[in-house]
């Protein structure tokens, strides 16, 4: 019987849209995001972030959805890599087509995720994260810097 029952926990680094997801009009979306986080109070996963999503939700011009968005990233650990190493390697993936120059703070999800080492970013970001091209790109620049590229997926994948 090897390790029967044991569940290793899990270190992953969210994404701005995993908290907006909670807000979600796809009741969907909505749904699985606020499941995720209620396994994230319970210690099911943890969850970093970086100052990148708490720069995004600053910007958010909406007090009150601002102040409940804030209260969700607070239940994530805001210790993920940020700065020029993390932005240099964000604009590697953008140089070589993986995210388009204007999604800059999505390749420096990225990049936070990959130089922090977690298992998995987690997104719901379809149009810039969580695509075949982006994945396979990031893969190949990452491979090159000997660094260990995490599993991009969606919340749904850790309930």
């Amino acid at each position: 019987m090897l390790n029967e029952g044991v569940v290793k926990m899990v270190d992953v680094y969210v994404e701005t849209s995993v908290v907006n997801g909670c807000f979600s009009r796809d009741p969907y979306i909505e749904r699985i995001s606020k499941f995720f986080f209620e396994k994230v109070r319970r210690g099911d996963v943890v969850t970093h972030t970086s100052a990148y999503s708490v720069a995004e939700i600053i910007r958010t011009p909406n007090g009150a959805k601002r102040d409940n968005l804030i209260s969700i990233l607070a239940l994530c650990k805001t210790d993920a890599p940020s700065g020029k190493t993390v932005e240099d390697l964000g604009k590697e993936y953008i140089r070589r087509g993986a995210i388009p120059a204007e999604y800059e703070l999505d390749a420096f999800h990225v990049a936070s995720a990959t130089l922090g080492g977690y298992e998995a970013l987690v997104t719901w970001n379809r149009e810039h994260i969580k695509k075949l091209k982006t994945i396979r790109i990031v893969g190949e620049v990452n491979q090159k810097k000997g660094l260990k590229t995490p599993i991009i997926t969606d919340p749904e994948a850790l309930i």
